[in-house]
């Protein structure tokens, strides 16, 4: 009970740091602004079957995440806080999990396992960022919750199967065939070091199967004979070719994911147990398939992201929180110790160096990350006085510090982070109802939602992993096209970048300057220049 109420208080804690910091910042390019947009689209249009983007269909992913985020820009406003509401949510509901799934083998395993996963850096950042993952990764864990609940007689088999279905229809509702991937792993991990296919066949139930093909099938069914081979596009190009075709994205070395899971769970994997102990316990075993199978399937595929391995960090909360009790005092000490080494060191080069790079007043981010460093540092001392327990706490404080520092250090400078609000922001109160927008050999998503209007595309990647018959009015191809373009349309605003620049001056000298940033600039029509400078 004690540790009941002190996981609530510190997830109300993180709750309330993660919100705090959603509306601060504009929406990330490409794949937030592109989710959000998506969403806003499906408000304005009605149409909550098939995605849109750009007024174009995209079917890039099923639509759970847009229809989340819909609800929560109806809640809370068409804008960035309201676009993210939901992932925090999800985030923190995940962390409810994991504390109840570990507390299935042990009080303290469970308050230890959400610490580890609430404070990791990687889930910390994706608990902020519109994109499908979190959402997975809920939905992931409380699968695996419900699994380890029937195990234990505390669910029934029916019952077991009929939630096990819905959540499965709701994983494949978000990101396709990925989750059924992800649950192939993790039963087989299982079957495997138990020598017994008993977890394997429970994903071939029939009242699962059958649960699980309701929830999830009537939408593939239902876009499927709106848009006559869009399955095709899918399941194979969209879903298959993005995992195999380096050449398509995202490539990246067979040791990709070493440096990521390094980053995505320090300092804790100074807590991971020894690979006799990893293959000698029953607990840990059964978390394998959860953890290093998709560590090492996800490294042989050309494509890869970090973000791939995030439905598998509630795994690693609860593997490495299941070896905290047998921790020693010099491995606690040694987490403790090295991230108070890096955050003091991150808040002297900012304090020295940090204003060369980002031209703002950094003052408060040191003194939230020396802060940081403080905290970490009292975690030491307690580490070095064998309360593991404490010092955890400590480090789950500490990390959160660079959590309220991030916002800050983005906020100072969007541009570099490929936010594109403040020039957004600024052609919205120049613009006209009638005045036409396009973006001419560069990309933004985020330009039509805070325009709430088409946007039009010349020579860009538009067109980039979209299912289409024929091609829209409103993307230009060719000078010819762009030529009949400017001349039928004398009020333009046209959004170029470094390289798209020098097209735009050449082909089209007439056009002035509106904005310039370190990577978005707007150019005007001269009809509207001269409004603008009346």
């Amino acid at each position: 009970m004690k540790n009941a109420r002190l996981a609530s208080l510190l997830i109300l804690f993180e709750l309330t740091l993660l919100l705090a910091g959603n509306g601060m910042i504009g929406l990330f390019e490409s794949s937030e602004a592109r989710y959000a947009e998506v969403s806003r689209e499906m408000i304005e249009t009605g149409d909550f079957l098939s995605p849109q983007m750009d007024y174009v269909y995209h079917f890039t992913k099923p639509p759970m995440t847009y229809w989340l985020t819909s609800l929560g820009m109806t809640i809370f406003g068409t804008n960035p806080f309201g676009a993210r509401f939901f992932v925090t949510l999800f985030a923190i509901l995940t962390m409810v999990v994991v504390y109840l799934s570990g507390r299935e083998d042990d009080e303290e395993e469970g308050f230890y396992a959400f610490l580890i996963l609430g404070a990791s850096p990687l889930f910390f950042i994706m608990a902020k960022v519109l994109t499908t993952d979190i959402f997975l990764t809920f939905f992931i864990a409380l699968g695996y919750y419900f699994f380890k609940l029937m195990e234990r007689g505390r669910l029934s088999r029916i019952m077991f199967e009929l939630s096990f279905g819905a959540v499965a229809a709701m994983s494949i509702l978000t990101k396709g065939q990925v989750p059924i991937l992800y649950w192939a792993l993790i039963f087989g991990g299982l079957a495997l070091f138990r020598r017994d296919w008993g977890p394997l066949k429970t994903l071939l139930s029939p009242i699962l199967l059958i649960t699980m093909a309701a929830l999830s099938g009537w939408w593939f069914i239902a876009v499927g004979l709106k848009h006559p081979g869009l399955l095709q596009y899918l399941f194979l190009k969209e879903s298959v070719e993005a995992s195999y075709s380096a050449n398509r994205f995202h490539p990246g070395p067979v040791y990709y994911y070493i440096p990521v899971m390094l980053g995505a769970l320090f300092p804790f994997w100074f807590l991971t147990p020894s690979p006799k102990k990893l293959f000698g316990d029953d607990r840990f075993t059964a978390l394998i398939g959860y953890t290093v199978f998709p560590l090492f399937l996800f490294s042989l595929f050309p494509a890869k992201l970090p973000t791939y391995l995030l439905p598998s960090m509630p795994g690693w909360a609860l593997l490495l929180a299941g070896s905290v009790k047998g921790a020693s005092r010099k491995r606690v000490a040694l987490m403790c110790s090295s991230l108070f080494v890096l955050q003091a060191a991150i808040a002297l080069f900012i304090f020295v160096r940090g204003g060369r790079y980002i031209r703002a007043d950094f003052t408060d981010v040191v003194v939230i990350m020396a802060a940081g460093a403080g905290v970490s540092l009292a975690g030491l001392c307690l580490a070095l006085r064998k309360r593991s327990r404490a010092a955890l706490i400590a480090v789950f404080l500490s990390l959160l510090s660079a959590g309220i520092a991030a916002p800050s250090i983005v906020a100072k400078h969007p541009e570099k982070f490929k936010i594109a609000e403040r020039t957004a922001l600024a052609i919205r109160q120049k613009i006209h109802p009638e005045d036409k927008v396009m973006e001419l050999r560069t990309t933004a998503f985020s330009i039509p939602f805070y325009l709430e209007r088409k946007v039009y595309a010349f020579e860009n990647n538009f067109f980039r992993k979209k299912f289409l018959r024929e091609k829209p009015p409103h993307i230009l191809q060719g000078k010819e096209e762009l030529d009949r373009f400017i001349a039928g349309n004398p009020a333009v605003w046209v959004l170029v970048d470094k390289k798209s620049e020098p097209y735009l001056k050449e082909h089209y000298p007439s056009f002035r300057l509106f904005a310039s940033g370190d990577r978005y600039i707007v150019y005007v029509s001269p009809e509207v220049a001269d409004r603008i400078s009346k």
